[in-house]
């Protein structure tokens, strides 16, 4: 029944808060990740592995939601992190999954995110060889892989860093972290375009650093953007 239950319902794990340095430390006129800064979390969970395309079918079976048209991309299963989802479209997924659990289910924060990629490291990449624990340009065959075929990290997250980039709750502000508050930050609270962390299988390894940011707009559905759920927190 676990196991069963693992493949259609996301498994979340418990992440203890604390606080963290947020960022990057390298100053650059046109980064968005600078500059470093302190963060303070409350206790949260966030999905082991990005929704995958099994989990995200049964939410478009129950609710008549339209599945997205998957690229023939060869021999696909359904442990792939779902592609081609916009903000709007992950956002509903949550809203459907608080209503089947009785959990408040929601998109996580990028600074909830940051922290659990992080798994303790200190800079903009986690320590090891890419290779070992993201699917990128250069491993990826120009599609997704199966969501837990890679190393997870230290905290036991699978793809943090590649396979589907991640939709996360906050608008994106280019200059945010400038202001941005130390205690469990949410983002701007308006703005154009929403966040996505994390690389996908289409970046170069020096694109799925952990510190990376990226943003589209919430109706976006692209082949490289998918996402993961969170409870919990501030």
């Amino acid at each position: 029944m676990d196991t069963l239950r693992r493949k259609y319902y996301p498994t979340l794990i418990s992440v203890n808060g604390g606080r963290f340095t947020m960022g990057s430390a390298e100053q650059d006129s046109l980064s968005d990740e600078w500059p470093a800064h302190e963060v303070r979390l409350d206790d949260f969970s966030l999905g082991e592995t990005e929704v995958t395309v099994l989990q995200y079918y049964l939410y478009c079976t129950q609710t008549g939601h339209e599945m997205p048209d998957l690229p023939p991309w060869g021999e696909w299963t359904g442990d792939n992190p779902i592609p081609k989802v916009s903000w709007q479209d992950a956002k509903g997924y949550c809203d459907w999954l608080s209503g089947k659990t009785g959990r408040p289910i929601r998109l996580p924060t990028e600074a909830e995110w940051e922290y659990a990629a992080r798994r303790g490291e200190t800079g903009a990449l986690s320590s090891g060889d890419p290779d070992a624990v993201a699917w990128f340009e250069g491993n990826s065959n120009k599609h997704t892989q199966p969501a837990r075929s890679k190393w997870p990290n230290a905290l036991g997250f699978y793809g943090m860093q590649g396979n589907a980039r991640e939709w996360c709750s906050d608008w994106y502000q280019r200059g945010y972290y400038a202001s941005s508050p130390a205690d469990d930050p949410q983002g701007p609270e308006r703005g154009a375009q929403r966040v996505l962390r994390g690389g996908s299988w289409a970046d170069t390894a020096g694109n799925i650093r952990i510190t990376n940011r990226d943003q589209n707009l919430p109706y976006v559905r692209s082949g490289e953007n998918g996402f993961r759920v969170a409870e919990g927190g501030g």
